[in-house]
């Protein structure tokens, strides 16, 4: 269920136009969150009880999804910067861009 869930997360956030949080977002982030935190003790217990195979792979799911909240918070606070960059870099090129093509490979030519 987690690995659903995270995957229709990365789908609303990373491949749509805008980076808002709707109500799908919300529930998603917030399931996430809970079902992670709800895996820490099952890791504690796995881990207890000798199951050698299932605990690492419960540990990857964790460290996993806290790091993909982290990633998610950090693109969120530099968003702007970001799209401000990309709206000069669309300006530059704009305004300096040639018909004639003076790369390397028909320099060659």
């Amino acid at each position: 269920m987690i690995l659903l869930c995270g995957a229709a997360l990365n789908k609303t956030l990373y491949f749509s136009q805008k980076f808002e949080f709707d109500t799908l977002t919300k529930t998603l982030l917030g399931g996430l969150g809970i079902i992670t935190m709800m895996l820490i003790p099952r890791y504690f217990y796995l881990r207890e009880n000798k199951f050698l195979w299932w605990s690492p792979v419960v540990l990857e799911i964790i460290v996993a999804h806290i790091m993909l909240f982290v990633q998610m918070g950090a693109e969120y606070v530099t968003f702007k910067e970001r799209m401000n960059q990309w709206k000069y870099d669309i300006m530059f090129q704009q305004q300096y861009e040639t018909k004639e093509d003076v790369s390397e490979t028909m320099l060659r030519d």
